[in-house]
């Protein structure tokens, strides 16, 4: 099988193509505002203490998965933040935000009552 002719009227190289892109995505990256701060770990006494006193956060909700615990802090002025906390005991900031809501659940339905039960030769 031949090799693909690039078309005469198109360069075969474009010198600094690799430099320049590259240049753009560091420039990108520099000037690109983060989602949400850099995980910031330590352990979980230190963080739960550091969120309490700067933010007013406390743990609302936890969960387990696989061998990681996940945990929510919450503040009054529904600020929030998410803690993962590994095997080994460090717990880190995954994720952080503002203007937390509740959503509201469904008032849970009675279960429908089951028919009578009808006793043998009809009778009740």
């Amino acid at each position: 099988m031949r090799p693909r002719r690039v078309p005469r009227h198109l360069p075969r190289r474009v010198p600094g193509l690799g430099l320049l892109l590259a240049l753009g995505v560091a420039l990108s990256m520099l000037l690109a505002e983060p989602a949400w701060p850099a995980a910031r770990c330590d352990s979980l006494d230190k963080l739960t203490r550091t969120l309490a006193d700067k933010f007013g956060e406390h743990p609302v909700l936890a969960g387990l998965s696989r061998r990681v615990l996940l945990q929510m802090f919450v503040s009054r002025e529904r600020t929030w933040t998410l803690v993962v906390v590994g095997p080994s005991g460090v717990a880190c900031i995954s994720a952080a935000g503002t203007d937390l809501e509740t959503i509201p659940q469904p008032a849970p339905q009675p279960a429908p009552k089951p028919p009578p039960r009808r006793l043998r030769g009809g009778e009740q």
